[in-house]
């Protein structure tokens, strides 16, 4: 199967190919719309052959340009409908827990600008499927709950692949495999030991950062059940 990563070399979006279309797992930043067009023309793949939009949580760099891709393509939104009232928002919720004293400085300096970082376009559509009613089950494709980086987090499993949008993170801002924030520790942990017990996963597919081996959560996993995280602010904003 070819899996094209349509993002950036910070926010990964990756298109998986459904018989001659596309579900493409994510977005990007609001102001990421014209590159990832340009992105789309250089792999000779039209718009129109992006038949659902999947989108694992709800955050800014995930959903950023959501609402002008499905204004464009015409896609169905796949996703939990458990975050529609911050889609609708189109707003960030700022009461996390970050891993790292660096993440907690990086998240204070972000947070400041919140215009620029933590807010996106809305998106308000009943033209969405929630992800539990399996819709592309046709394609071997199943979309798995998961909790803790927020409260609507979902994968996706393909085969031996999985999709686990920011529950498990590999890039800049990650330790250890965890995300830079949570909104409940205790949840992702759960949704790590998903993950573990699902012995078709062999390949974790992030948000952000290059695909790595499941056997990583593992290895991680006890790290996290005795480490705290901190919190970025006492209140919701």
């Amino acid at each position: 199967m070819n899996i094209i990563n349509i993002g950036n070399k910070f926010i990964n979006s990756y298109l998986i190919p459904i018989g001659d279309d596309y579900v493409l797992v994510d977005t990007g930043g609001k102001n990421s719309f014209d590159k990832f067009l340009a992105r789309l023309q250089e792999k000779n793949i039209p718009l129109t052959k992006i038949k659902y939009v999947f989108l694992t949580h709800v955050h800014s760099d995930h959903a950023g340009f959501l609402r002008q891709l499905l204004n464009k393509s015409k896609a169905t939104l796949i996703y939990n409908d458990k975050g529609k009232a911050r889609l609708e928002a189109g707003k960030n919720n700022l009461n996390v827990y970050v891993s790292s004293l660096t993440n907690l400085i990086a998240s204070y300096i972000s947070t400041a600008f919140v215009d620029t970082t933590q807010r996106f376009p809305s998106v308000k559509t009943d033209n969405y499927i929630n992800f539990s009613e399996q819709p592309l089950k046709e394609y071997d494709i199943e979309f798995i709950e998961l909790a803790g980086h927020t409260s609507s987090d979902v994968g996706l499993k393909i085969g031996d692949k999985f999709f686990c949008g920011d529950v498990c993170m590999n890039g800049i801002g990650s330790n250890k495999r965890f995300p830079a924030w949570c909104e409940n520790k205790f949840e992702l942990i759960k949704s790590w030991e998903k993950i573990i017990n699902d012995a078709d996963i062999v390949t974790i597919y992030p948000g952000h950062g290059k695909p790595f081996a499941k056997d990583d959560l593992k290895k991680y996993l006890p790290y996290w059940k005795e480490h705290g995280v901190i919190a970025l602010f006492r209140k919701k904003r």
